[in-house]
């Protein structure tokens, strides 16, 4: 996937990894929130993933940066989900080997673009199974809408 910043500006995933390494090994309280969306169209769909940085380290403390990926198209929302979903946990996943991090020093949110289980929404039905996939890749911290602020915003700013 071909990563940019904020700007549009690309960026190499090396550089981001990179970039956030050195916030961890540093100490910085952080909190990295990776969230993903997509937009369906008559014959491609555009996936985008969102990885966000709130941090107190100098030059990181709020940023993010997206990817974008255009599949045949995912008309089924079902579908649609699980591959938002899955985009997010690959990108964490990723991050995690890339720099080794270990689990207890990076603080990694995942925010799924569903609604919770309670909800009369579309998405609500898959919200269980969504969030129960996120923890078997071991990630615990999960939000879902409307705390689902990198899917629902930030991703989707840049899906459509």
């Amino acid at each position: 996937m071909k990563w940019f910043k904020a700007n549009g500006e690309h960026i190499f995933w090396q550089d981001i990894c990179n970039s956030i390494l050195e916030m961890v090994n540093s100490g910085a309280e952080h909190q990295i929130v990776i969230g993903s969306d997509s937009q369906p169209n008559w014959n491609k769909s555009t996936f985008v993933v969102a990885l966000c940085i709130i941090s107190n380290f100098p030059g990181m403390e709020r940023r993010y940066y997206y990817a974008k990926v255009k599949h045949d198209n995912y008309m089924n929302l079902k579908k649609r989900m699980l591959e938002e979903a899955t985009l997010s946990i690959d990108t964490a996943c990723k991050l995690r080997e890339y720099s080794c991090i270990l689990d207890e020093k990076t603080n990694i949110q995942i925010h799924l673009d569903v609604s919770s289980d309670e909800s009369k929404a579309k998405t609500s039905k898959m919200s269980s199974s969504l969030i129960n996939l996120v923890r078997a890749y071991n990630f615990e911290d999960i939000k879902i809408k409307p705390n689902s602020w990198a899917a629902s915003y930030i991703a989707d700013k840049h899906s459509k």
